[in-house]
């Protein structure tokens, strides 16, 4: 993970979720190669866990691929950064993050760096794509969608929740 992906979502962390005095934290995309979100997760009264393909450093749960999961459990918040890039259906990975989601999602994904496979790299993604993903496809309420450097980030709220 690149400094400015961690920086984008302690930001978004701050503004939206900071003042929830409970929380569960499902990211997706968990292990620890060259950083890690979970640092921003760490308060009384919040339970992070961490979900990857493999076995690794803060890897709690583990999946087939990021294009299939086989997680039962809900969380009130779902965070992935750096991993919408390497998954090849964007829609079921979408609509995997909904099936998990109580509340709150944040999600980052780069609008343009250099390929780097792991084991794929597929797309970049703009404010459109992350707006249509989640807000006309699966019906989150947008709170903040856009650009920041290299990412584009959106954060939103599950409808009726």
């Amino acid at each position: 993970m690149h400094a400015s992906s961690y920086d984008l979502m302690g930001l978004m962390v701050e503004k939206y979720i900071s003042q929830i005095e409970t929380l569960s934290i499902l990211e997706i995309g968990s292990a620890d190669y060259c950083g890690s979100y979970k640092k921003h997760f760490e308060k009384p009264n919040w339970n992070y866990q961490g979900a990857d393909c493999q076995v690794g450093k803060n890897v709690d749960i583990i999946y087939e691929s990021f294009d299939k999961w086989a997680i039962n459990k809900r969380f009130d918040l779902v965070i992935s950064g750096q991993v919408m890039e390497h998954v090849k259906d964007l829609h079921r990975f979408a609509e995997q993050v909904e099936e998990v989601c109580n509340k709150y999602i944040i999600m980052i994904a780069p609008n343009k760096w250099d390929e780097h496979k792991y084991p794929i790299d597929c797309w970049r993604i703009f404010p459109d794509g992350m707006k249509y993903l989640f807000e006309e496809r699966l019906k989150f309420k947008t709170l903040e969608c856009g650009l920041r450097g290299p990412d584009t980030y959106y954060v939103g709220e599950k409808n009726g929740f």
